[in-house]
């Protein structure tokens, strides 16, 4: 939901979303993509192909096409700011790292990245600037890493009493 309301945004439910200055809630999605914003989400799986296969497959076309050395699909993009929805969802350990990879090598300082994950897992391979634990689609914790043990031992309500 996150990944549609900052790259698609179908109705604004209020609030801002601030990226290079402006509202990237009062943009239109072309225009957004135009100012840098990238939205990535895992692909739906084609029977007998898994992601990983299907994303190897359509970035080397690209890489080729572009007569560029072989990167992740996202860094052939080059956003600005990269939303990756769930990207770590049904990912092997050795698939886990390769994507960490990539994340990793996307950032820079004048490049972000926002993930969106479920899991802890990720984490012990990036390491993010910051971590926001949302409930309700409102952020209602922002910390670094050592709050989502605390999340995972004692669930949300010690976020908000945190």
């Amino acid at each position: 939901m996150l990944r549609f309301s900052l790259a698609i945004h179908i109705m604004k439910l209020g609030g801002s979303v601030i990226f290079k200055g402006e509202n990237l809630l009062d943009m239109e999605p072309e225009d957004r993509s135009l100012s840098g914003l990238l939205s990535f989400e895992s692909p739906v799986e084609i029977p007998g192909v898994s992601n990983i296969d299907f994303l190897n497959m359509a970035y080397n076309a690209r890489r080729r096409k572009l007569g560029i050395p072989e990167l992740g699909p996202i860094e052939v993009l080059e956003a600005d700011l990269s939303v990756l929805d769930e990207i770590d969802s049904g990912l092997d350990a050795d698939a886990l790292q390769d994507v960490a990879k990539v994340v990793n090598g996307l950032l820079t300082p004048k490049k972000s990245v926002l993930m969106v994950t479920h899991y802890r897992r990720l984490l012990e391979f990036i390491q993010p600037s910051y971590v926001h634990v949302m409930e309700d689609g409102r952020i209602i914790k922002t910390g670094d890493t050592n709050i989502v043990s605390v999340l995972e031992k004692e669930g949300y309500k010690a976020m908000s009493t945190a």
